[in-house]
């Protein structure tokens, strides 16, 4: 991702590239190309880095290759469309669970000395992150849906009091 992995804090900052990109993608062309060029990348990354990790890194999860968190940035932006405090939970949730590893993003890590384990932890910390913006948009919906059937319940109740009484008058005139 044009040399950021030589950065100091490759992976925040290559995550940050993604929001830019996605952002760029979203407001200026079409996120069907963002999901194709994501796809590109997959195919790109497991065709051809394969033998470039295992030929020039001496690490299992070498930093200069940030291409890992592009894929696991991309996965909580599905949800976040336009809205800039969706994205900047999701770039929020992404490097908390890249950062701290729970499991079994820790355990991917530390097994699979490979493209596979470089690429996959990310992809992991991406679902955990999706899974979490998807939990929490439900139960917003949900509590949106909630709160207008109270409402409804309400302004029958209203309704029904408002027409009680005024017939309650006119039967006691």
């Amino acid at each position: 991702m044009g040399g950021i992995g030589n950065l100091p804090v490759s992976g925040t900052v290559a995550s940050f590239a993604t929001i830019l990109i996605y952002y760029f993608f979203f407001n200026l062309l079409n996120l069907y190309f963002y999901y194709g060029l994501f796809i590109l990348l997959i195919i790109y990354s497991f065709k051809f880095l394969n033998n470039v990790v295992k030929n020039n890194f001496s690490g299992s999860d070498p930093r200069e290759i940030v291409i890992d968190e592009f894929f696991g940035q991309s996965i909580p932006l599905i949800l976040c469309k336009n809205s800039l405090i969706l994205i900047a939970s999701s770039f929020i949730l992404f490097r908390f669970f890249d950062i701290l590893k729970p499991f079994p993003i820790n355990y991917i890590d530390s097994k699979f000395k490979n493209l596979f384990g470089i690429i996959f932890d990310d992809v992991v910390a991406g679902l955990y992150s999706f899974a979490i913006k998807r939990k929490k948009t439900i139960i917003k919906s949900q509590l949106e849906n909630h709160s207008n059937l109270i409402i409804g319940i309400c302004q029958l109740g209203e309704r029904a009091i408002t027409t009680r009484s005024s017939t309650q008058v006119g039967y006691l005139s």
